[in-house]
């Protein structure tokens, strides 16, 4: 096979002016043209597959050109960008390259347009001088209005809307209600539906005594009047919120077992107004006695951060129910829970989570002798006054002289912790003291099942002493 003959760009250099007549027809305004050079093909070997390389040759010189602009114009003799890349790294060649820049320098300031020598015209966007260091003054805002026209239609119909809705929610100069008016004030303005239906329920006697604790503001005046004439409702219970109320009785008026009382709106419906945040937070006292209410009524008190008295006797409440008002185990101080059947022996748990209750009412529940043991020694603070019991549990105490020995000699064990290095002997002996009193206590057994009998028979006498303590009676009187 024929060696294949390779084609090669060979550049020519045309002999150039040297830098110093170059430089001096630069500022004369007359530039040389810069070398010009044409491809063209070799011949190449017959039967050589690949297609024919171009060779450069050096074209003749044209003239010079009359002003820097006109030397942009394009490559003479159709000279490309790619051809002038290759020229050899001569002298003249830096020279012409600097003249170049010069000139590309000059186009930019002066915003020329540049086309190509071959191939379709194309214009050239003539871009502003960036500036390095801008000022504010470069800076121009961008018209959101021009460029999003439709989004600033919907935002100034929003803006528009929300003006009008502001002026109309704002008073008016000539308006009855002025920026010192509380909300008890605002609620019983005349002709208001607050007004209208006190003005039915009270006489007028009432009703006028009642406008003039309004007009004084005195919040916990009306209240007290409000409860006195038991005519509370939902809508008046919100015209308290923000005020300076202490003391809240929403108590139903007790009856007789044979009189069944309805109330008037449901107690759910009252007890919704208190869950307000920061609404009652100065709302000391609570009393819901005599009024039906659920298990889970109670969790709408949860936002009543100033608790501190808390009245749900007769209200059908169960255990359950002290579970929503652990949340004020900061402040509660006082629990009334007396004649609520479903109060058991399990409420010790829920109990015990309020370390700071020092008075708590139990009579008419359910809780047991043993249960109200476990209570006064495991749940309760040891500061807790109990300010009454069941009966059953009050029948007990004063009976206890018949249960076991009250008075019991120094040679005797008082301290059920100190019973284990007893023998057998000595336990019997024990409970022999005790069964004088109560016959009902056997004295046969083994020795584990006279500790057990002779154990829980100390620790009920010390349990009952400590409720009998913590009911601020004498030792012997209940």
């Amino acid at each position: 096979m024929a060696r294949r003959k390779s084609a090669a760009l060979k550049v020519h250099k045309d002999e150039g002016p040297t830098g110093a007549s170059l430089d001096a027809k630069l500022y004369e305004g007359t530039i040389p043209e810069a070398l010009s050079y044409t491809l063209s093909e070799e011949k190449s070997d017959p039967e050589d597959m690949h297609p024919p390389k171009k060779k450069m040759r050096r074209h003749e010189k044209t003239g010079p050109v009359a002003s820097p602009v006109g030397a942009e114009e394009g490559y003479p003799g159709g000279v490309s960008a790619a051809a002038a890349a290759v020229r050899p790294r001569t002298r003249a060649h830096a020279t012409i390259s600097s003249t170049a820049a010069v000139c590309s320098r000059k186009r930019d300031q002066t915003d020329a347009a540049v086309t190509a020598s071959e191939g379709p015209e194309r214009k050239r966007v003539a871009l502003k001088e960036k500036n390095p260091n801008p000022s504010s003054s470069d800076i121009h805002s961008t018209d959101l209005h021009r460029s999003f026209p439709h989004k600033s239609k919907l935002k100034q119909n929003a803006e528009t809307s929300n003006l009008k809705d502001d002026a109309a929610a704002a008073p008016q100069s000539g308006s009855v209600v002025d920026k010192g008016t509380s909300l008890l004030q605002e609620s019983f303005a005349v002709g208001g539906p607050v007004y209208r239906a006190l003005k039915e329920l009270l006489p007028q006697k009432d009703f006028r005594e009642l406008l003039e604790l309004v007009e004084e503001d005195a919040a916990q005046g009306v209240a007290d009047l409000v409860t006195k004439k038991n005519c509370w409702s939902p809508e008046l219970l919100d015209s308290f919120r923000g005020s300076e109320l202490r003391l809240l009785d929403l108590s139903t008026p007790s009856s007789s077992p044979s009189e069944i009382l309805v109330p008037n709106k449901p107690p759910t419906l009252i007890l919704r107004s208190l869950y307000r945040q920061d609404q009652f937070a100065a709302l000391a006292t609570l009393s819901l006695r005599n009024t039906q209410l659920l298990n889970n009524d109670l969790s709408l008190l949860m936002l009543l951060t100033s608790l501190a008295d808390l009245d749900i006797s007769n209200t059908g409440l169960g255990v359950h129910s002290l579970h929503h008002i652990v949340c004020h185990h900061r402040t509660l101080v006082q629990l009334n829970l007396s004649h609520n059947q479903g109060m058991d022996d399990d409420c010790r748990v829920p109990l015990a989570a309020l370390p700071n209750l020092v008075r708590i009412y139990l009579r008419g529940t359910n809780i047991s002798m043993p249960g109200l043991r476990r209570l006064v020694t495991g749940a309760l603070p040891g500061n807790c006054r109990l300010l009454s019991l069941p009966n059953h549990c009050i029948a007990y105490l004063n009976d206890r002289e018949s249960h076991y020995s009250m008075d019991i000699p120094d040679s005797y064990a008082q301290d059920p912790w100190k019973l284990e290095n007893m023998n057998l002997s000595e336990l019997k002996k024990n409970l022999e003291l005790h069964a004088k009193v109560n016959s009902g206590i056997p004295l046969t057994g083994s020795k584990s099942e006279l500790f057990s009998r002779l154990n829980s028979i100390l620790r009920n006498r010390l349990a009952d002493t400590r409720i009998v303590k913590m009911l601020g009676r004498e030792e012997r009187q209940v």
